[in-house]
C-alpha cells in the first residue's frame, strides 16, 4: 500500500505514528523513500490544518501513553495553540482518561492509582451496634457469563430486608486483553478485536450501570480488582472510578485493599487477592488472615491501641467459604459470573451468589454475634441477552429473574 492509496483517516494516523515510530519505519511499511514520505506528510498536514482536523481521543492516548510531552511539544506536533491543546487534554479527562499534568508536561498514567476516600464514620445505627450489610463480588460486567438476573434478584432481596450497604470486593468489569482468548468470553459487540479498547471500556461501564440496580438509600462500596485494572493498562481509562463518578449511590475505594469503619472501634477489610484457586479452597484466605492478624497486632503495639479489623472479605477466587480466626472472621464471598471459558479450561466451577451478614459488635469493637447467609443462584446461560447491551438496539424480552437454589419440591407427602 502506498501513500496515494491511504484514506484521510489512515494518513492522519501515519502522521501521529511518526512521532513514536519514526519516518524510516513508516517509509519501509509504505515502500517509499523517506524524503518522499516527509514531503507527502508535510503537504497533507498543511491541507488538514486548513480544515481544522482534530485527532481522536484514542489517537491522543496513543501519543501520550509513551512518554511525557510538554504543551509546547504538543502545540508544535499538531500545529495548534497551547489553549487548543489544553482544551483537548480537558476533554480527555472528562472522558475518563487518567491524565497526569506535572511541570507543564502531560502524560497518560497507567500506574495503579492510589485512591483517597472518606466513607461514613460508622455504619452502625443509633440504636446500638447491630449491623447488617451485604456482599456482591466479581460481577465481571462485559462477560457473556455474567449473571445480571442473579444480581437483580440478590439486590432486591437485600433491599427488602432493610440492608442499605453492599460491599463489592473487586472485578466490577471483566476487563480486556487479560488472558489469551478472553475476547471470546466477552459480549460480541464490545470485543476488543472488533471495537477500539476505549469503546470496550465504556461498554463495560454501561453494562455495570445496567446490572447494578438503584434503590433509595442503598449504597455500593466498590473496590477495583485485577480485571478492572486491565482497563487502565489497555485503554488508559479507570473504569471503576469513571463508573462511580456517574452514580451517586457508589463509592470508589481504590484497588486491591480497602479498610472501612463499622464502628469507632471495629473495621472491615475488602481484599482482592491475586493468583488462581489453590487445591485447598481456604488456603489463600487463611494465609491472608494470618498476615492481617500479625500486621494488626504490630500496629496495635506501635500505637498502644487495640486491633480493629474484625472481618476480612475476599473476592477474586469465585468460591465461597467462611471461618473464624481469633477475634476475626474471614470469608471468600462467591461471585456473579458463571463458568467462563477460562474456568472450563482450568476445570473450576464458580459459586454464584451473594452474602448477607448480621453482626453484633460490643462497645470495645469485639464481635459478639455473627449471623451469616450465602444466597446461591443457578447459572443462566447467555443471561446477558436478557438485558440491554451496547451495540444492540432491539431488546425483545424482559429479564428472566433467576430464583434462589434449595427451593424444595414436595411429592404430596409433607
Amino acid at each position: 500500500m502506498s501513500w496515494r492509496d491511504l484514506t484521510p483517516k489512515q494518513r492522519d494516523s501515519i502522521i501521529l505514528r511518526r512521532e513514536v515510530e519514526g519516518t524510516a519505519s513508516l517509509a519501509r511499511e509504505l515502500n517509499m523513500p523517506q524524503d518522499s514520505l516527509r514531503r507527502a506528510m508535510n503537504h497533507w498536514k498543511k491541507k488538514r490544518q486548513a480544515t481544522e482536523a482534530k485527532p481522536s481521543s484514542a489517537e491522543l492516548f496513543h501519543i501520550l501513553k509513551n512518554r511525557p510531552y510538554s504543551l509546547i511539544e504538543l502545540s508544535n506536533l499538531f500545529d495548534r495553540s497551547v489553549e487548543t491543546i489544553l482544551t483537548w487534554i480537558n476533554e480527555l479527562k472528562e472522558e475518563g482518561y487518567t491524565i497526569v499534568e506535572e511541570s507543564n508536561h502531560v502524560q497518560v498514567n497507567t500506574v495503579l492509582p492510589k485512591k483517597e476516600y472518606a466513607p461514613a464514620k460508622t455504619l452502625a445505627d443509633e440504636l446500638g451496634h447491630n449491623i447488617k450489610f451485604a456482599v456482591l463480588s466479581d460481577t465481571h460486567c462485559g462477560s457473556i457469563y455474567s449473571q445480571p438476573s442473579a444480581i437483580y434478584k440478590f439486590v432486591k432481596i437485600v433491599y427488602e430486608e432493610g440492608i442499605k450497604h453492599i460491599f463489592v470486593p473487586g472485578d466490577l468489569t471483566c476487563g480486556l486483553w487479560g488472558y489469551a482468548g478472553q475476547e471470546y468470553d466477552m459480549i460480541p459487540t464490545i470485543r476488543p478485536k472488533i471495537v477500539p479498547n476505549h469503546i470496550v471500556t465504556d461498554g463495560e461501564i454501561e453494562l455495570a450501570d445496567t446490572y447494578l440496580p438503584k434503590y433509595e438509600g442503598l449504597k455500593y462500596y466498590i473496590l477495583g480488582g485485577n480485571h478492572d485494572y486491565w482497563h487502565i493498562i489497555r485503554s488508559g481509562i479507570d473504569a471503576v472510578a469513571k463508573f462511580c463518578s456517574k452514580r451517586d449511590d457508589c463509592v470508589f475505594l481504590g484497588y486491591d485493599v480497602a479498610d472501612l469503619p463499622l464502628t469507632e472501634n471495629a473495621m472491615i477489610r475488602l481484599w482482592h487477592p491475586s493468583g488462581g484457586v489453590p487445591y485447598a479452597l481456604s488456603y489463600r484466605l487463611q494465609k491472608g488472615a494470618e498476615i492481617l492478624a500479625f500486621t494488626e497486632l504490630a500496629k496495635a503495639v506501635e500505637t498502644n491501641s487495640s486491633p480493629k479489623i474484625r472481618i476480612l472479605l475476599a473476592g477474586h477466587l469465585h468460591v465461597e467459604t467462611k471461618f473464624h480466626h481469633g477475634p476475626m472472621v474471614a470469608s471468600l464471598v462467591g461471585c456473579f459470573e458463571g463458568q467462563s471459558g477460562y474456568l472450563k479450561r482450568k476445570g473450576l466451577f464458580p459459586e454464584i451468589g451473594g452474602q448477607i451478614w448480621d453482626i453484633m459488635i460490643t462497645d470495645k469493637g469485639l464481635l459478639q454475634r455473627v449471623k451469616y447467609e450465602f444466597i446461591p443462584f443457578n447459572e443462566i446461560e447467555n443471561d446477558w441477552m436478557n438485558f440491554p447491551a451496547p451495540g444492540i438496539d432491539d431488546i425483545v424480552r424482559e429479564a428472566d429473574i433467576v430464583e434462589t437454589l434449595f427451593k424444595l419440591e414436595t411429592n404430596g407427602n409433607e
